[in-house]
């Protein structure tokens, strides 16, 4: 689900029964900008700095 007048994509993680909502605006978006992939494992990362869990990726 997303807010397209906020720029919030929110996402549900198939191993928690949690939500997440990630602000677009805070993330490199741009044509060329690296793939970037968030990992969700054992619950490892902080909410309040989601966009901070976003790590390199190979391209697919």
């Amino acid at each position: 689900m997303s807010d397209q007048q906020n720029l919030i994509y929110y996402f549900d993680s198939a191993t928690r029964p949690d939500s997440f909502g990630c602000l677009l605006k805070k993330l490199n978006l741009n044509l060329g900008a690296p793939v970037m992939k968030l990992t969700i494992d054992g619950g490892k990362f902080c909410r309040a700095r989601l966009r901070l869990g976003f790590m390199p990726a190979k391209a697919l």
